[in-house]
């Protein structure tokens, strides 16, 4: 199956792998706690981050706490449920280089300027 891509037009685009309960969402103003793994896109083999190796992510949907594309397609994945998020760079930092969150090697696992990126997600809470 090929991979989807984001575009300007269809910015984010949710895959859900597995529901969840299928009846509580993340909305806006909800605070949503999940676990990720964020790759690039033209590298799907490359991991810039993940929490799966810390503690949980928590943060309030809809208040620009994390990228615009993570803030609107966590609101298709149920609590408990899995999916990738894939997100155009317009929707993802656009034209900004990130470091990486390694703070004493910030080169590993840069993103360069204009990286699309996806986020293999799941929904661990969500409270309104």
């Amino acid at each position: 199956m090929p991979l989807p891509i984001p575009t300007v037009s269809n910015p984010v685009i949710v895959k859900v792998i597995s529901p969840g309960d299928g009846k509580t969402y993340p909305t806006q103003n909800s605070f949503c706690t999940i676990h990720y793994t964020g790759k690039l896109i033209d590298n799907g083999q490359k991991t810039f981050d993940s929490s799966l190796p810390r503690k949980p992510f928590s943060f309030q949907v809809g208040k620009g706490q994390v990228i615009a594309g993570l803030d609107s397609g966590i609101e298709s994945i149920a609590l408990g449920g899995k999916g990738w998020i894939y997100i155009h760079h317009s929707y993802a930092y656009a034209e900004k280089s990130m470091p990486g969150p390694d703070m004493k090697n910030p080169e590993k696992n840069a993103l360069p300027a204009f990286s699309s990126l996806k986020f293999k997600v799941k929904v661990l809470s969500v409270k309104d």
